[in-house]
């Protein structure tokens, strides 16, 4: 019997086998024991879930999901997962410490209110510099991505998550898809007392890179503003939500027409205003204590200096 408590690793995969191989080869490496590995496959047609039984055999368990989707996908690894915490990834994070487990148990025995940890998130040509597209947080980056603080964001690319904290909020908004939801389920944490906590000893480098989204043509960008405009629907008062959806759809037309994508932002914009019944029944502006949550996290504050 092992005296530590169960530590689960859920890989969400969509047709990118080969780097799926090399996530799960690096998540096999780590030292920690009891493990569980969970590969939520959101119904690839390249032969991922089949490369994967071939290399792995028993220790990689896989769920086959029929259709694709983010949010969905990850709430599903999050239900099938046993552990007492969870490390989600993205099939394109390797993780370069086989004592990263050791790191984030550690953190979460000695934060009893955090609920969630977040990476420093690198890449292979620069290991030991924060990715500038993964950085959201409070604080500049060059001055703070070696220092422990509070946060209100985190890449859900790479992150690791207390189960209490994800059965208490529900997980991630399935309506959303992709695109915001890691907004939503920070505010969600904040409204009920968790903390979200940053620590550059939390290394994952990412096997890829996303900053190419802002000027390509992608789904993501029509998900993201929409998104954010549920985001504001659900949680803050009238005005605030005008203010807050205003000021993004502005910068986000700026960059569609920029970059030739208006029609994506303009149908983001009129769905983010016309939400479906499953987001307007969501509609719970935050009251005085729980405003004081969630700007207290946006704040941010330091740990370590």
């Amino acid at each position: 019997m092992y005296a530590n408590p169960l530590f689960s690793v859920v890989v969400l995969n969509h047709n990118k086998k080969e780097k799926v191989l090399r996530c799960l080869e690096s998540v096999l490496k780590l030292s920690w024991r009891p493990i569980e590995i969970l590969c939520v496959d959101n119904a690839s047609q390249d032969g991922s879930p089949e490369a994967i039984r071939t290399r792995f055999g028993e220790s990689v368990r896989i769920i086959e999901r029929t259709e694709n989707s983010v949010t969905q996908a990850r709430n599903q690894g999050f239900l099938a997962a046993r552990g007492v915490y969870i490390l989600s990834l993205d099939n394109d994070m390797l993780l370069p410490d086989s004592n990263l487990l050791e790191k984030a148990h550690s953190l979460f025995t000695e934060h009893e209110r955090v609920g969630i940890l977040t990476a420093k998130v690198t890449s292979p040509e620069e290991p030991d510099k924060f990715q500038s597209e993964h950085w959201w947080h409070p604080f500049e980056r060059d001055t703070h991505q070696d220092r422990s603080f509070l946060t209100d964001y985190f890449p859900e690319a790479a992150v690791f998550l207390r189960r209490s904290a994800i059965e208490e909020t529900g997980g991630y908004d399935e309506a959303y898809f992709m695109g915001f939801e890691q907004a939503d389920l920070s505010i969600r944490m904040a409204r009920i007392g968790w903390k979200i906590l940053y620590s550059p000893s939390l290394v994952c480098i990412e096997d890829d890179t996303r900053a190419e989204f802002v000027t390509k043509r992608h789904p993501i960008h029509y998900y993201n503003i929409r998104n954010k405009l549920w985001t504001a629907w659900k949680h803050y008062p009238l005005f605030e939500a005008i203010g807050f959806g205003a000021a993004r759809s502005g910068v986000s037309l700026f960059r569609g027409f920029r970059h030739g994508y208006p029609d994506l932002i303009l149908k983001g914009i009129f769905d983010g205003l016309f939400p479906p019944k499953a987001i307007r029944r969501q509609r719970s502006p935050l009251n005085s204590k729980e405003r004081e949550r969630v700007r207290s996290a946006r704040k941010g504050e330091v740990l370590h200096p």
